[in-house]
């Protein structure tokens, strides 16, 4: 028999072991303590376990644990959060870089100025600079 008890499915005993029980690739095969088999989603699934949908643990954008300078990535089953172009860290944390530490970034006579995320050369008068 099976019995949907709504986020699994309760089915006869020793299915699992047998492997006749036929859940998502996405959800395990678990024997209760009553030798009852059901299927349960991984975790970052959701659905009865026959069925699994993966969670987009990125939506809404508030709830992810990514850095507000980082993007969330959704993959099957979790997620990963990378820092933006111009900061680095793990994408939980993300620090601006400091490109004008960078050898050569401007031009003879540039002074550069950090900005977030970014960089910006100014010519120092009365020179005249021509851009990297």
């Amino acid at each position: 028999f099976i019995e949907n008890i709504g986020f699994s499915q309760i089915v006869n005993i020793e299915q699992c072991k047998i492997n006749t029980l036929i859940c998502d690739p996405a959800a395990n095969c678990i024997t209760d303590q009553f030798g009852f088999d059901y299927c349960e989603c991984k975790p970052g699934y959701t659905g009865d376990g026959l069925t699994c949908d993966d969670i987009n643990e990125c939506k809404p954008d508030e709830l992810n644990p990514c850095s507000d300078d980082a993007t969330c990535i959704n993959t099957f089953g979790s997620y990963l959060c990378e820092c933006n172009v111009g900061h680095t860290g793990d994408g939980i944390t993300c620090t601006s870089t400091n490109e004008c530490t960078m050898s050569g970034i401007c031009v003879t006579n540039a002074s550069c100025i950090d900005t977030v995320g970014s960089y910006a050369c100014l010519c120092l008068p009365p020179n005249v600079c021509t851009s990297k």
